[in-house]
């Protein structure tokens, strides 16, 4: 039973969270900032809220951008 749980630990694969800080500089003219700080985690939270899933075409509507 151990041998199988550390086959399936080993053997999954962690996601990676895909926005970067620069894809929200570049479009959509964040600097370095808090407010940058805050808008990656509150995508993150929602990439984690919806399985490991997140539309780059989505992100002014999650962050309520205008």
């Amino acid at each position: 039973l151990i041998e199988k749980q550390i086959s399936f630990i080993e053997n999954s694969q962690i996601p990676i969270f895909p926005i970067e800080a620069d894809f929200l500089k570049l479009q959509y003219g964040f600097s370095e900032s808090r407010e940058l700080g805050m808008a990656l985690m509150k995508l993150e939270e929602f990439w984690i809220n919806n399985s490991f899933q997140i539309d780059k075409k989505k992100v002014q509507n999650i962050l309520k951008l205008k």
